[in-house]
């Protein structure tokens, strides 16, 4: 649209990030050690190997360079950094949180409200909700010139979408995770509505978001080449993740199922690497109880 081309962005330190990265880390620290040594409980490696995960995840999103080309140069950047914070992300806090901690940290009341924010349904609204506020057009722009609402909206992003994911990975038995089947069908709920957006900017001819219209165009590309891209990512890059889960959800649901029925071969439990439901020590009353399982075989195993 007559704006120069230019190169990468230089380096740049977003304090603003770091700081906020620094109080997560520091509240989960404080949390594992002052409300876990006084009933002898610790966060697992794996749980803690998530956490980092996660933090990596949103500095990659809310760093150099992202966040820089996000703001002043390419939409289809902020579309990406809406994927890490909304799909990618939030599962590997969750995988973070453990069981223990959830229940003790939280009052009674606290977890109730939890429970009622968390119900696949309201998760589903909510979810999709900030999805569809988040990429309209008059909000991407309002969120591209002002850094306190975008960042104000970054957070909401990381809120609903820990909201929506929980009915999947819940931490937590007082909240129990929905069954795999029911988690298949629920995250492919999440893949319809991104495609509405998705489809405006990748069939546009036109500029829909004004701010990026008169931005610079970073190594030469087009608004409209950049509108395209933003909607592959979200609708493709998007899917491919959600459906990725999907498909490990359906081999974990699968390799469970295929043990009650007596299917031979790699994918009944209790082989192949796969351990067994009830490979724990049992109750007084001679029923089987689940172990922890490690890393994220526990989290991926779904609890109906």
């Amino acid at each position: 649209m007559g704006a120069p081309s230019v190169g990468l962005p230089p380096f740049h330190v977003h304090f603003e990030t770091l700081a906020f990265l620094v109080a997560l880390g520091s509240t989960y620290a404080f949390a594992l050690v002052h409300v876990g040594r006084p009933i002898d409980r610790r966060a697992t490696r794996a749980q803690k190997f998530s956490f980092f995960v996660g933090v990596a995840v949103v500095y990659l999103a809310l760093g150099w360079p992202l966040h820089d080309i996000s703001d002043d140069y390419l939409y289809s950047a902020h579309m990406v950094q809406h994927v890490l914070l909304m799909l990618v992300a939030p599962p590997f806090f969750l995988w973070a949180i453990p069981g223990w901690l959830v229940e003790a940290a939280l009052p009674n009341g606290v977890l109730r409200a939890l429970r009622n924010v968390v119900r696949p349904v309201v998760a589903t609204l909510v979810f999709n909700a900030t999805v569809a506020l988040s990429h309209w057009p008059l909000v991407v722009d309002l969120m591209s010139r002002s850094t306190t609402f975008h960042d104000v909206a970054h957070l909401a992003m990381l809120a609903a979408s820990a909201a929506m994911w929980f009915p999947v990975f819940s931490p937590t038995p007082a909240i129990p995770r929905i069954s795999p089947p029911a988690a298949m069908l629920y995250l492919f709920v999440q893949s319809i509505l991104p495609t509405v957006p998705a489809s405006f900017f990748t069939f546009a001819e036109g500029v829909l978001v004004p701010y990026y219209g008169e931005a610079p165009r970073l190594f030469g590309i087009s608004v409209v080449a950049d509108q395209q891209l933003a909607g592959f990512v979200m609708k493709v890059v998007g899917g491919l993740v959600l459906w990725t889960y999907i498909a490990a959800l359906f081999f974990r649901w699968y390799a469970s199922e295929g043990r009650e029925v007596g299917i031979p071969g790699r994918f009944r439990r209790g082989e192949g690497g796969i351990p067994p439901l009830t490979d724990g020590p049992r109750s007084g009353g001679g029923e089987a109880v689940p172990a922890e399982r490690p890393g994220f075989d526990r989290v991926l195993a779904g609890r109906s």
